[in-house]
């Protein structure tokens, strides 16, 4: 599978990996992405987000505890990358400063450690935060890849909430494409007519976000 110019050996990556990963096969993975980091740790409600809760039941937790990208890089990453696949760091900020920090960070202390980065562009839980828009995202990903350089693998992933999945996929069916491949959450979603979609979407007609 080619992302960028990565060569991945295979299609299958792991999501939102467990820092204490451990266990046979993972060396054949296309590529690991980290859970999202931040620059300063961030408390949250939980330490680890899954439970089972039934049998073949899981249980995703959101509000969880926030590692910082300095702990990611000096004790996370060497457990991480023996499996000898790439590892791609998910990163979030609150702003356009605090994505290009981040990155200025992990382009210093991780550049031969890492495969690229995942943009994760989180809604905001408090005003305090930008709003998500066209601009923003547009904005925050081009202030990540003057950090990391134009060769760096940079990925942009959109928060995956049944409201956005909707106008995703009406503006893959207005764009004439295939609905394929579609996140796991728009299972229950359906196309309804829509006089146009979000701005902020709009820009993203066509595409998926996230690995």
């Amino acid at each position: 599978m080619q992302l960028g110019k990565l060569t991945l050996q295979n299609p299958v990556c792991l999501a939102a990996a467990s820092w204490q990963l451990d266990g046979p096969d993972y060396e054949r993975l296309g590529a690991i992405f980290t859970r999202t980091v931040t620059m300063e740790p961030k408390p949250g409600l939980y330490e680890e987000g899954i439970w089972q809760v039934a049998d073949q039941t899981l249980l995703n937790a959101t509000h969880m505890r926030t590692e910082s990208a300095e702990i990611l890089v000096q004790e996370h990453l060497p457990t991480l990358r023996r499996y000898g696949v790439p590892v791609f760091v998910s990163i979030t900020a609150p702003g356009i400063p605090g994505f290009r920090k981040i990155a200025r960070f992990l382009a210093r202390e991780a550049s031969e450690l890492i495969a690229g980065v995942e943009v994760y562009m989180a809604q905001p839980d408090t005003g305090k935060g930008e709003e998500l828009s066209a601009k923003f995202v547009r904005e925050a990903t081009q202030a990540v890849r003057n950090e990391l350089g134009s060769e760096a693998a940079v990925i942009v992933k959109l928060p995956p909430w049944p409201e956005h999945i909707r106008v995703w996929l009406w503006g893959r069916r207005k764009a004439a494409l295939p609905p394929w491949p579609l996140p796991t959450c728009s299972k229950p979603c359906t196309c309804p007519t829509m006089p146009r979609p979000r701005p902020w979407l709009a820009a993203f007609r066509g595409r998926r976000s996230g690995p």
